[in-house]
């Protein structure tokens, strides 16, 4: 991933419309002015003006994806032609998202714009269910894995009128699936949060090849590769593919696993909810939610991982949770809290640093890059448990 944390200024107020957006068809480097924008702020930063803008490059696909943030805590995006591979546009899409978890995503070449408005409520209608599925129900108690990446699948996790069951339900996903989780409600517990997951890590039976996926759980609808089509009933879960994926969850909360590399998790709201890298180069935008920020080594996060937080707000109860870091480190961070983590604010940002051999003074490992962030003080965060050790 390549970023960097100021150089903005390109959008004005009167330019960078809600809802608008480029028609994301160009190159990274060619006509579309805010992908030229993204890059020539990456080769010649501008220090003083407050935007963190970045690049990613999806391996095994043709496009891109390019972000900008501002001090407002305006998020836009945008996914070159050939990003996705799926029916809907040209694999393309713009993607706004406000500080207050208010979004518009729109596809390239297509009429199709997604919406949800914090204040009014959303503008898209209820999705349209895939006629001729099969339908499987689950048939046992407790949690359950399911595969349905063979695609054409209606999956009920609450079993059939005569035989319903109970516990959570983790599906892997096929184009134009249909994923019904039980009615289990999601829950925290103290290794990780409990739910209803559709999952893209692994398509055994598919159909179309691997790629990138776009999850929108407000619309409950997903596109590209084997989330093509799909309609989400009571998920609370999603994991993206091993590429890149853009997750954007729902302002009732929705626990996003990236699954793979430069990947972009949005949550749009919701309490105690993970935000969770699952590689190298993620981005992780928090808007009005009380976001769990996990950094899980079990999950192919790794120390020296590339994560960028976008919108760090402790009074929104935004959390960092090191447990499960800490737990396969066998140490203990609250032994020595100033041996182990820092703060560090520059110019750009703050930055949390970690040390596993709890020296950080002599060099730490940069845990999270937190663009036009300020002003953060490590005691405080973790007594507020926005740092959870």
């Amino acid at each position: 991933m390549k970023q960097h944390a100021f150089g903005g200024g390109f959008f004005g107020d009167d330019d960078h419309r809600f809802g608008g957006g480029h028609d994301a068809g160009g190159p990274a480097t060619g006509a579309d002015p805010f992908a030229a924008f993204v890059n020539a702020l990456i080769a010649h930063p501008i220090p003083w003006l407050p935007v963190a803008v970045g690049e990613t490059a999806t391996a095994g696909a043709t496009g891109t994806l390019l972000w900008s943030d501002d001090a407002h805590g305006d998020f836009h995006l945008e996914a070159t032609t050939g990003f996705l591979n799926t029916a809907t546009g040209s694999g393309g899409f713009t993607l706004d998202v406000r500080a207050d978890g208010s979004y518009a995503l729109h596809f390239s070449g297509s009429d199709t714009t997604l919406s949800f408005n914090a204040c009014g409520g959303a503008t898209t209608t209820t999705p349209v269910l895939p006629s001729g599925n099969t339908t499987v129900y689950s048939t046992t108690n407790g949690p359950v894995l399911a595969n349905a990446s063979a695609g054409g699948i209606t999956y009920d996790g609450q079993g059939s009128a005569s035989d319903p069951v109970t516990g959570y339900d983790t599906v892997f996903g096929g184009v134009g699936d249909v994923l019904i989780g039980n009615a289990s409600p999601h829950e925290a517990v103290a290794t990780g949060n409990v739910g209803n997951c559709a999952i893209y890590t692994t398509a055994t039976n598919s159909s179309v090849p691997a790629g990138s996926v776009l999850v929108d759980m407000q619309a409950n609808e997903g596109f590209g590769s084997n989330a093509e089509g799909n309609v989400y009933v009571n998920i609370n879960q999603i994991r993206g593919s091993l590429q890149s994926n853009v997750l954007i969850g729902s302002p009732t909360g929705t626990d996003l696993k990236s699954g793979g590399d430069d990947s972009v998790l949005i949550s749009l709201g919701g309490n105690g909810f993970e935000l969770r890298p699952d590689g190298t180069g993620d981005v992780l935008v928090s808007t009005v939610g009380a976001d769990r920020v996990l950094l899980d080594p079990t999950h192919g996060w790794k120390l020296g991982d590339t994560t960028t937080l976008l919108g760090f707000n402790p009074d929104h109860g935004v959390f960092i949770d090191l447990t499960l870091l800490e737990k396969s480190l066998g140490v203990s961070i609250a032994s020595d809290l100033t041996g182990f983590l820092q703060i560090t604010d520059t110019a750009a940002g703050a930055h949390l640093l970690f040390s596993p051999s709890g020296n950080v003074a002599a060099g730490g490992i940069d845990l999270l890059d937190m663009p036009l962030v300020h002003g953060l003080d490590l005691t405080t965060l973790v007594a507020n448990k926005n740092i959870v050790i």
